[in-house]
């Protein structure tokens, strides 16, 4: 349940003194843990302020103090994650994500309910803002002198400046910051080192900023919906056909961050398609590409190398195929039975865990065991498999062998490119 404008307005007066204080005239207040305080004696003084968490009501009209001691505080939050744990779409969630989105919108919108105010009337909600105003001494606490400095660098106009490559320039980066004070007192740091060094985190940066510019270098954000306007009909212009990215969908997409980090760690932004070796960029939401990608359990014989990703503790090969290849302009067809290939039916723009090439076998040449060299497995059988199970591991129907018998290399599909338009 969200606060509205004047309930947040109103929290941030208490915080700042101009709607009364945590703590009453004499110093003290009240734990206001809903169920009762951890500790014998529930009154807050002044020296335990620092260690305290505020907490906010909905109800415009609660006379609780709104502060807990952090250990009633820990104990309240885990009841929350605990309710969260088994709500929605937040069942999916792993503990760290739902530590992290419970006190915002996507979280307590979940999690509410478990939030009841001792007062009856209102929802708690933890202050994201809150700063404790007086450290146990009575002096203005260290993380208020952070406020005041950061305030000062508001002032004084001059911000901390990043420059990074983008996709398509040169290889270097250079990072430079800079700060100064009301004295005048300025320092500056610079660094410079090439792209591969960037990947690698061997820079003597932090390891957050190497991570946003590699992926800066390499994952480029999506600007238009070009390539599938000009290649789609109008009426399949739409999520049903196109893999699009909807951040309601609760955790990120593993896949897409199996994919990204893998070719941030290639130091690559663009993958060929395995069919007519097109390059296609990679994009950091969906749809993440102009075509699918597929994970395969076999390496193919390829004219290039394909990049090894390591999924479910096993190791797979990334395959990207493009737009025109998978709606037949480029024909594909089997170099057994001639029977075109045709990825129609797949989702535009997604990444699936198996490979769509074994997924449909149109002839008993791909069924062919590869220990007994008979069919591992009528078509009538294969049909009734799923397609994550062709990619998969199973018995022969003739020999016993196990093995991943439905995954043919690409050598086995013959490419006929379309004329350039």
């Amino acid at each position: 349940m969200p606060f509205s404008r004047e309930q947040k307005a109103k929290a941030k007066a208490v915080r700042y003194g101009k709607g009364g204080e945590p703590l009453s005239a004499t110093g003290s207040s009240v734990c206001c843990k809903p169920g009762g305080c951890l500790r014998d004696e529930r009154s807050l003084e002044l020296d335990d302020l620092p260690e305290t968490e505020r907490v906010v009501c909905s109800n415009e009209g609660c006379a609780q103090s709104g502060i807990m001691h952090k250990a009633c505080f820990t104990e309240f939050e885990d009841q929350v994650l605990s309710y969260l744990k088994g709500t929605g779409r937040a069942r999916g969630w792993s503990e760290k994500q739902r530590r992290q989105n419970v006190w915002n919108k996507k979280g307590y919108d979940l999690a509410f309910k478990a939030c009841s105010c001792d007062c009856g009337k209102g929802f708690l909600r933890k202050d994201m803002d809150y700063r404790p105003s007086l450290a146990a001494d009575g002096e203005p606490s260290s993380l208020e002198n952070d406020d005041k400095k950061k305030k000062k660098l508001k002032k004084s106009g001059e911000k901390p400046t990043i420059n990074v490559c983008k996709s398509g320039s040169g290889h270097s980066m250079s990072h430079t910051r800079t700060h100064s004070s009301s004295s005048g007192y300025s320092t500056s740091s610079s660094l410079s080192g090439s792209m591969g060094d960037v990947s690698g985190y061997g820079l003597n940066g932090s390891q957050n900023a190497a991570r946003k510019s590699s992926t800066e270098c390499y994952i480029q954000k999506r600007t238009d919906m070009a390539a599938f306007k000009n290649s789609l009909p109008r009426h399949r212009m739409n999520s049903y056909n196109i893999r699009m990215d909807d951040e309601k969908d609760g955790p990120p997409d593993d896949l897409r961050q199996l994919v990204t980090s893998g070719l941030i760690s290639h130091r690559l932004g663009k993958v060929p398609c395995c069919l007519c070796r097109k390059q296609l960029p990679i994009y950091d939401k969906y749809p993440v590409v102009d075509g699918i990608v597929c994970l395969t359990p076999l390496e193919p014989k390829a004219p290039q190398r394909l990049i090894p990703l390591r999924h479910e503790s096993s190791v797979v090969y990334l395959l990207a195929v493009c737009l025109q290849c998978i709606l037949g302009k480029n024909s594909t067809s089997c170099s057994s039975c001639s029977t075109p290939w045709s990825g129609e039916h797949l989702l535009l723009g997604g990444i699936y865990a198996f490979d769509v090439f074994s997924a449909l076998p149109c002839c008993e040449a791909r069924t062919i065991c590869c220990r007994c060299q008979e069919p591992a497995i009528q078509l009538t059988g294969a049909s009734m498999l799923s397609y994550s199970q062709c990619s998969g591991v199973f018995s022969c129907e003739n020999c016993g062998y196990e093995d991943i018998h439905l995954v043919q290399p690409l050598s086995s599909y013959e490419v006929v490119l379309s004329a350039p338009s």
